[in-house]
Order: structure tokens, then sequence, then C-alpha cells
């Protein structure tokens, strides 16, 4: 079976970190304006991702959303955070 990795998916990880890096210079982030009566507001966001292409091929659709929603109030969770809401979005190829 041929690996698959994130370059034959189309990520290129050094490109990502590129520009993430260029952000981090240009964007501050003041920790004590998230701050609410001693708590701090959390702001996860994970979309359904490459999850479509295996929804499609076993022709099963009906856990993406459930799995999308699971990686947000675990990744909230690990950050010791409680959900508060969920926004959902929608992204679609040209």
């Amino acid at each position: 079976m041929e690996e698959f990795t994130y370059a034959k998916a189309g990520v290129d990880i050094k490109k990502e970190e590129d520009v993430v890096s260029a952000i981090l210079n240009v964007v501050e982030f003041e920790e004590e304006k998230v701050e609410v009566e001693g708590k701090k507001l959390v702001l996860c966001t994970d979309g359904v991702g490459s999850k479509v292409i295996v929804a499609n091929e076993m022709k099963k659709w009906d856990t993406i959303g459930i799995d999308c929603i699971a990686m947000n109030v675990n990744d909230c969770l690990v950050l010791g955070a409680k959900p508060l809401a969920f926004v959902d979005y929608l992204a679609m190829e040209k």
C-alpha cells in the first residue's frame, strides 16, 4: 500500500510554518484582553477537512458533523476551557 503523506495530499508543511511565522511577526496577542472575571476566553476552529474524502468513499456522511464538533470540543477541553458556543462555516472549492 502506498504511503499517504501530507505532501501527497497537497499540504506544504514548510509553507504553512512560514505563513504562521509571518503572521506572528505582525500580530500581537494581549492576554489581558481575553480575560473576563478571572476567566480566559478560548476560541477553537476546526473544519471537516479531508474527512469528506473518506465519507465520499464510504458513502457515509452522517458522522462528519459529529466528528467536527467533537474535535473542536476536545481542543477546548485540553486547554482547560468549557465550550460556550459553536460557530459553523461553509468552505468549498472554486
